[in-house]
């Protein structure tokens, strides 16, 4: 059955099995508690990633603040060499943008980072979300359990039918 198999993805698979075992304790530790609630469960899943990915979050908007910071000397440096097509002439503004960076202690492409790192993160949470019977093996089986229920109501019906 393809809702009851895991994500074998290469980057967001991993993620997923790591979240998964997150979200397996939190669902167990509801239910050992007397709260067997599978949308507690997601809601509480969900505050501990946003709380897991709040560093990166924190230094995105550092980045952003600081990008806002350089802005003006940015286009100034860009302003000044406009419409220059000489070689010494654009490396010279590629050394002034460079400088600005490093006086601001960043990258160009600083903000990068925490993008390329949140974005598998988001994938297999939402991945885990969307098939969450496998990866909380407990859901799992009542799942199988509703399906096997089903299945011989389907035939007793076909019984009586005939």
């Amino acid at each position: 059955m393809a809702i009851l198999t895991q994500s074998t993805t290469f980057i967001i698979g991993p993620v997923a099995k790591l979240l998964g075992y997150i979200m397996n304790w939190l669902f167990l530790g509801l239910d050992a508690i007397g709260i067997p609630n599978i949308g507690l469960a997601i809601i509480i899943f969900t505050f501990v990633t946003k709380l897991l990915m709040m560093p990166l979050t924190v230094k995105q908007m550092k980045f952003t603040k600081l990008s806002t910071v350089m802005q003006p000397e940015l286009q100034a440096i860009q302003k000044k060499y406009k419409n220059t097509k000489d070689q010494n002439e654009m490396l010279k503004m590629q050394e002034e943008t460079k400088a600005v960076y490093a006086k601001y202690g960043t990258s160009p492409t600083g903000g990068c980072a925490q993008l390329l790192i949140q974005f598998p993160i988001l994938l297999a949470l939402y991945r885990i979300i969307q098939n969450i019977p496998a990866y909380v093996p407990k859901i799992k089986l009542l799942l199988l359990q509703c399906f096997q229920v089903t299945t011989e109501l389907c035939q007793l019906q076909d019984i009586r039918i005939s």
